[in-house]
């Protein structure tokens, strides 16, 4: 009942035919205005079903305790596919609580062509954003090619055994690979410019901030002059606690 229902005179043929909805209605399917469902509804999920035709691989990896993960994932793609790459927590941290496990890890990862790794310049093909949560992930397209795939994860906790997941509707190939501290560096340093592509120019410096969705924040300063610069990133609430336990936090 009511508009767009199967009945509705909202409807024209013409409109049942440019959104492929038959006379009588599809089962399963229903249809409201845009501004009713920003009215009812507070949250959307859109779900994507794949077929089996599609290629999943997985590979394990080491969040380490403290400091940030020194292995990545090189991505070997022979034909361009369509990709969905997910970083997965243990599920047993969930089931078993904080009490037993641990609290979730804040992660994220960031994909890069593997010949542009080394370079200060290098821009991210991909970012799943850092987060608290059990899987992140990222739908991309990629071209043949070899990417890097970097976790990103400052850990005060212990190390944490996590998991690579790639769905890909052409096959790809997973192999360790050891990253050194210059790869890790342009890996946060694109990340930080994927959140953050304009930045604020600061006495001659551009200062960016790559925030998440979920109140993470990395902070980067790039300074093409000869000044010295020093920055201190400082945060401070009345109700929020930082990753130190206390209502400030100041790097």
């Amino acid at each position: 009942e009511g508009d767009w229902s199967d009945g509705s005179s909202s409807w024209t043929p013409q409109l049942r035919q440019r959104l492929g909805c038959p006379e009588g209605g599809s089962p399963q399917v229903f249809f409201m205005a845009f501004k009713d469902f920003v009215q009812e509804f507070a949250h959307c999920t859109i779900c994507r079903i794949r077929s089996d035709k599609w290629h999943e691989a997985r590979e394990p990896v080491r969040l380490p305790a403290g400091g940030v993960p020194d292995m990545g994932m090189e991505v070997e793609v022979p034909e361009a596919t369509e990709c969905c790459i997910s970083l997965v927590q243990p599920s047993t941290r969930l089931r078993l609580g904080s009490q037993q496990s641990g609290s979730l890890a804040c992660f994220g990862w960031v994909l890069l062509p593997l010949e542009a790794a080394k370079r200060a310049d290098a821009s991210a093909t991909s970012v799943a954003q850092l987060r608290h949560a059990a899987t992140v992930s990222s739908d991309c397209s990629l071209q043949a090619g070899r990417y890097l795939l970097v976790p990103l994860s400052v850990r005060e906790g212990p190390a944490l055994e996590a998991t690579w997941a790639v769905v890909s509707s052409r096959k790809v190939t997973l192999k360790e690979r050891s990253l050194d501290s210059l790869t890790l560096k342009n890996a946060w340093a694109a990340y930080v410019k994927d959140r953050d592509p304009g930045g604020i120019p600061f006495h001659g410096a551009t200062l960016r901030m790559g925030k998440s969705d979920a109140g993470a924040v990395v902070a980067l300063v790039e300074n093409p002059t000869e000044r010295h610069l020093q920055v201190q990133l400082a945060f401070r609430s009345q109700c929020l606690r930082f990753s130190r336990g206390c209502g400030e936090s100041c790097d």
